[in-house]
């Protein structure tokens, strides 16, 4: 491990917007605190991304999780209102 990963905590949500939407263009563990229980990986935009689905509440506790299966030294913690330049990583 030696790279850089952004972390999101979202509440209620069954689609990947968030990444695009964010700009997003670095792997990433979202953490989607729901009525559901999953945790799936996929390729967006090239990039691995990691969807856990929790029934677990509270923004830190989401984070906690989001931190404890990054796959990466180095972490962003993003929130949902931020939009990222296409060079944010190297910034």
């Amino acid at each position: 491990m030696s790279g850089l990963q952004i972390l999101l905590s979202v509440m209620d949500t069954d689609d990947r917007h968030y990444i695009d939407m964010l700009n997003i263009r670095r792997s990433a563990v979202v953490v989607d605190q729901c009525a559901e229980e999953s945790d799936i990986t996929e390729t967006v935009n090239g990039n691995e991304c990691r969807f856990i689905r929790t029934k677990e509440r509270w923004l830190s506790r989401s984070r906690n999780m989001a931190m404890s299966n990054a796959a990466e030294d180095i972490v962003i913690l993003c929130d949902n209102d931020v939009r990222y330049t296409d060079t944010a990583a190297e910034d």
